[in-house]
């Protein structure tokens, strides 16, 4: 009832927005897209949900981000709660305006769905292999931007960037473009700032927005611009 009433979407869609905002960049994204293979939501919710459930874990900002770059548990634990309460706000006024503009609240009825007799061993292999997979294509698609990151660095493109931008935000333009673990080291190394750690841990990096791209491959349905929009927000 609570996800009816705040941000105007089926209740199906709870765990899926909990797991996104607690589990992780790419966890919501696939917990979305297997929804939406269900038919329990619309493309039109895909997008909506998909403006607001991306997110870092908590075991990435409260142990790397807080304890170990900023020495600070609590700063990352504030970061944390900061993610997750814009989250809602956004979610909430993207439910308003959904409402505002009559888009149809598309419910899967419940009756129809269809039970499979998978066994709990078929499951937990089913989703053994599906973590693997989801780990390997996340830590190749860091890897390759890091290896990115290290080429273009060879190039120097902070003495052109410094002509345009002042030299202590030329260093940070491409790692917090780009990757946002990169960006977090950068950051305190030589910044040791929380709330630059906070936006780029909000944007995180057009490496996990390739990660979120590739989940949903198989179907055009993810407005990639609009999404990218609301990430830099």
């Amino acid at each position: 009832p609570l996800t009816k009433f705040l941000f105007y979407l089926p209740g199906c869609t709870a765990p899926a927005i909990i797991l996104g905002l607690i589990g992780g960049y790419p966890t919501g994204a696939k917990n979305v897209k297997s929804l939406y293979e269900a038919k329990s939501i619309s493309e039109e919710q895909v997008n909506r949900i998909m403006c607001f459930n991306v997110g870092a874990g908590p075991a990435f900002i409260i142990s790397v981000v807080g304890t170990i770059l900023l020495k600070n548990k609590q700063a990352g634990i504030i970061i944390f709660i900061c993610q997750i309460l814009f989250s809602f706000l956004m979610a909430i006024f993207l439910g308003i305006f959904a409402r505002i503009s009559k888009k149809e609240f598309y419910e899967h009825p419940t009756d129809n769905i269809v039970k499979t007799n998978r066994g709990f061993a078929c499951a937990l292999i089913e989703s053994c292999q599906d973590a693997v997979n989801s780990t390997i294509n996340m830590c190749s698609l860091v890897i390759l931007f890091y290896a990115f990151i290290s080429i273009i660095n060879s190039f120097n493109p902070e003495q052109f960037m410094s002509s345009v931008f002042p030299s202590h935000i030329s260093k940070l333009i491409l790692p917090i473009l780009l990757e946002v673990n990169s960006a977090c080291t950068l950051i305190s190394r030589e910044f040791f700032s929380p709330s630059l750690m906070a936006f780029a841990i909000g944007w995180g990096g057009i490496c996990v927005h390739f990660q979120i791209v590739s989940v949903f491959n198989s179907q055009n349905n993810l407005r990639f611009i609009r999404f990218i929009f609301f990430r830099l927000i």
